[in-house]
């Protein structure tokens, strides 16, 4: 994993600054996959994200 130093250039991985962009498109997040973890933000953030769960179970 990078350090928070480096810049992170995929969207869908910890680490990505969304400062400046817009990210939209479908993210295939399934069980135990490479795209299956949790985020911790104790400072919280700029912006928003918006989840759409179209099959299975929300987090929450």
């Amino acid at each position: 994993m990078k350090s928070m130093a480096e810049a992170q250039n995929d969207p869908l991985l910890p680490g990505y600054s969304f400062n400046a962009h817009l990210v939209a498109g479908l993210t295939p997040i399934e069980a135990n996959g490479y795209l299956d973890f949790f985020i911790d933000r104790p400072l919280g953030m700029k912006g928003y994200i918006l989840n759409l769960t179209i099959r299975g179970q929300g987090g929450g």
